[in-house]
C-alpha cells in the first residue's frame, strides 16, 4: 500500500478545507505517527485485495480455498470473509453501472499527485474503467467509525466524502481523457460494516470546483491569519495539542472557580447561574478530555521512540502470566504436579495461570513457576516517583519480543 502525504492528503482533506489553520499546527508537531496493529492489518488486506483484483480471485473463490499466496501471508477466517466481502460489495458496484465494454483496471494501488498543489498527492486504491463510468474506490477496513461516500448536512444539503473527492481528482488528472462522457463515481467500500459500501456520483465541473477549493484552502494555510475552526474534523488530528481552540479551553478551567460555584449551589440548590456553571463546565471538561487523550498518546509514543519527557517516564503496564509450554505439554506437567484435568481445561481452551491457580487452591496446590512467565501489555507513562520499573526504549522492544515468543 502506497504512503499517504502527512499533511496535504486525501486523508487530511476535510480538515484542511474546514480549518485552514490546521497545516501550520500539523507542522508543529514532533511525534511521528508509529503504525499500530490496526494500521499493519488495514495495510496487509489492502495488498490481498489488489492481489486478489489482479489475480482475478472471485469472493466464491475465496470462501472456498481460502487466500492462497507466495506472500508470507496467512488470514484469520474472519479477515478472509472480510475481504470476500469486499470483493461482492466491488461486483455489486459495478453491475449498478453496466457497459458494452467490461471492466479494465486502470489503476491499482497508485500514488498520484494533485496537480498545481505542491506536496500534495494520496494514495488512490482502484480505479475501474468502462464505456459507461469510471469508478474510484477507497477501502476501509476498520470496524469502528463508519465512513461515507456522502453526508447529509444539518442544513438539509449533503456534502461529498472530501478524501473520495481528493482521490477522484488526482484519478481525473491521470486518466483525463477517459473520464470524459463517462459517469464518475466515488465509492467507499467498508466491508466489516453494514451497509459495506456507499457511493456517489459527480461530475467534471464539480471536480474542478473541488480542486480550486482546496487550492484555495491551501494558499491561506501558507499565509498569515488562517482560519481556525474546531470540530469533527480535529478528531484523529495530532494538532489539538498545541490548537488554541483546544488549549484555551483547558486553561480556562483554572477560572471557573467551582468552589464559589458550589457555594452558591449549596444556597439555592435551583440556582440558574449554577445551571450554566455546569453548562459550560460540562463543554470545557469534554475538550479537555479530549485534549489530554491526545497529549498523553503523543507522549506515549514519543517516549516509546526514545524520547525523553522531564518527570515522567514509560513504565510496564499490569503483567498476566502466560503458560510458557505448548497446550499439550503444560497439561501433562500439571497433571503430574496433581492438578487434576478438570482444573486444567475449559472448552474449548486450556484455562489461564489465574484460573487453574484459583481452582486448586482450595487443594493446597501450586502452580509449578516454571511453566508460566509474566507478560506486560505494553507501556504507560507514569511520574517519575512511580514505584514499578522504567521501560527504556530498549526493554519495550524486548519485552515485546518477549511476549511474541511466548505466544
Amino acid at each position: 500500500m502506497n504512503a499517504h502525504s502527512s499533511i496535504l492528503g486525501g486523508s487530511n482533506a476535510q480538515r484542511l478545507l474546514t480549518c485552514p489553520a490546521s497545516y501550520h499546527e500539523q507542522l508543529k508537531s514532533t511525534v511521528a505517527d508509529i503504525e499500530s496493529i490496526y494500521a499493519a492489518e488495514g495495510t496487509m488486506l489492502h495488498n490481498v485485495v489488489a492481489d486478489c483484483i489482479t489475480r482475478k480471485i472471485s469472493a466464491s473463490m475465496l470462501r472456498a480455498v481460502g487466500y492462497k499466496t507466495h506472500l508470507p501471508i496467512i488470514l484469520t477466517e474472519e479477515q478472509t470473509e472480510t475481504v470476500a466481502k469486499g470483493l461482492d460489495a466491488l461486483e455489486e458496484i459495478k453491475n449498478r453501472y453496466p457497459g458494452m465494454s467490461p471492466w479494465r483496471v486502470a489503476g491499482l494501488e497508485l500514488r498520484l499527485p494533485l496537480p498545481g498543489v505542491t506536496g500534495a498527492f494520496g494514495s488512490v486504491d482502484l480505479v475501474l474503467i468502462n464505456d459507461v463510468a469510471v469508478i474510484i474506490l477507497d477501502w476501509k477496513f476498520g470496524a469502528g467509525v463508519p465512513v461515507y461516500a456522502i453526508y447529509d448536512l444539518p442544513d438539509g444539503s449533503q456534502q461529498v466524502n472530501a478524501q473520495a473527492m481528493f482521490y477522484a481528482c488526482c484519478a481525473r488528472a491521470k486518466f483525463k481523457r477517459r473520464f470524459k462522457g463517462r459517469k464518475v463515481v466515488v465509492a467507499i467500500v467498508q466491508p466489516r460494516l453494514d451497509p459495506t459500501y456507499s457511493l456517489v456520483e459527480t461530475d467534471e465541473a464539480e471536480l474542478a470546483d473541488f480542486h480550486q477549493a482546496f487550492d484555495n484552502a491551501v494558499q491561506e494555510a501558507l499565509g498569515r491569519h488562517a482560519h481556525r475552526e474546531r470540530g469533527d474534523h480535529c478528531r484523529f488530528a495530532t494538532c489539538k495539542s498545541t490548537c488554541p481552540l483546544w488549549t484555551g479551553p483547558v486553561f480556562d478551567l483554572a477560572i471557573l472557580e467551582p468552589q464559589k460555584a458550589m457555594m452558591r449551589a449549596a444556597a439555592e440548590p435551583a440556582s440558574t447561574e449554577y445551571g450554566a456553571f455546569l453548562s459550560h463546565a460540562l463543554t470545557l471538561a469534554e475538550i479537555a478530555e479530549t485534549w489530554a487523550e491526545e497529549i498523553r498518546r503523543q507522549a506515549h509514543v514519543f517516549m516509546e521512540d526514545g524520547g525523553a519527557v522531564r518527570e515522567w517516564k514509560l513504565v510496564p503496564k499490569r503483567g498476566t502470566r502466560k503458560w510458557v509450554g505448548s497446550e499439550g505439554t503444560t497439561a501433562e506437567a500439571l497433571m503430574k504436579a496433581g492438578v487434576d484435568h478438570a482444573d486444567i481445561y475449559t472448552k474449548p481452551e486450556l484455562k489461564s495461570v489465574k484460573q487453574v491457580e484459583d481452582a486448586i487452591k482450595p487443594k493446597k496446590l501450586t502452580v509449578p513457576a516454571e511453566l508460566f512467565t509474566m507478560v506486560s501489555t505494553g507501556t504507560t507513562i507514569a511520574r517519575t516517583e512511580d514505584v514499578r520499573p522504567e521501560s527504556t526504549h530498549g526493554t519495550v522492544i524486548n519485552d515485546l519480543r518477549k511476549a511474541l515468543k511466548a505466544l
